[in-house]
């Protein structure tokens, strides 16, 4: 069935609150393991990310003037995702963050908005990173990551090794360590095994 969206943008006006039914993903979700510290991530990396667009069901209130019925949005009942909940300042989303729902006439069913909550606290728990790949993601997020992107995210060209230190409360001799053990592994792959040598097919120009 092709869903009919609307959006609004979050305002002092509407109240939101977590969907009944996505309360037990979000209980679970306070006790999954935290990669990083959000308290040390930067400012603008945080706002960044509160004001992702969310997902929920729109309540309204209606009212009567001049035989004209109005329809006034006044709580959004959210289901996903639910981890920007978790840090909202005063319990509430940052103003002009997207709230996208349903049209009043296509509202999702119970098993929808309880699947939407599950896949999105799951979802964390399925791509979250091995800690013992630490210094692999900072390497990576070096050369891929855009120096335009982390100016405006990190406020500044290119992550640092004290910077992932500070975020997960790892010591940068646990980052050495890793990478050590990284190079060590891409050795091992790519040294030629002697006995495989020796087992190829002979020809003049490898004499």
């Amino acid at each position: 069935m092709t869903e009919i969206c609307t959006v609004f943008n979050a305002q002092s006006g509407i109240k939101v609150t977590l969907h009944p039914l996505a309360i037990p993903a979000y209980e679970w979700l306070t006790i999954l393991p935290k990669l990083m510290d959000w308290k040390t991530l930067p400012a603008s990396f945080k706002a960044s990310l509160l004001s992702e667009p969310l997902r929920g069901v729109m309540h309204y209130e209606s009212t009567e003037k001049n035989r004209t019925i109005r329809h006034k949005p006044t709580k959004f009942s959210l289901y996903a995702p639910l981890w920007p909940a978790l840090y909202w300042p005063a319990n509430h989303p940052p103003d002009g963050t997207i709230l996208i729902h349903n049209s009043a006439t296509n509202q999702p069913n119970d098993q929808d908005i309880e699947r939407a909550a599950w896949l999105s606290v799951l979802s964390l728990m399925m791509f979250s990173v091995d800690r013992r790949s630490i210094a692999e993601l900072r390497d990576s997020l070096q050369t891929q990551l855009p120096e335009h992107l982390s100016r405006t995210l990190f406020n500044k060209k290119k992550i640092s090794d004290a910077d992932l230190c500070r975020w997960t409360g790892i010591t940068r001799g646990t980052l050495i360590q890793q990478r050590q053990r990284g190079k060590s592994t891409t050795t091992t792959a790519t040294t030629i095994d002697p006995l495989e040598a020796l087992a190829k097919p002979w020809s003049q120009k490898h004499e």
